[in-house]
């Protein structure tokens, strides 16, 4: 994580002081590997069914 946002993230969970920004970081990490993923299929997806359109036309 780049120093910036690993200082905005801290900023942003000091309030409460039961949270373990550690673990929390790794969390949101993940999160957005698994939306960037489902991304990715949308998009391949969405380009095989053009690929295929374009074929059957």
């Amino acid at each position: 994580m780049e120093p910036y946002l690993r200082q905005q993230f801290d900023l942003a969970v000091s309030a409460d002081p039961g949270v373990d920004s550690g673990e929390m970081a790794r969390m949101a990490m993940l999160q957005g590997g698994r939306i960037r993923h489902r991304r990715r299929l949308a998009i391949a997806g969405a380009a095989a069914a053009v690929a295929l359109s374009a074929r059957v036309s």
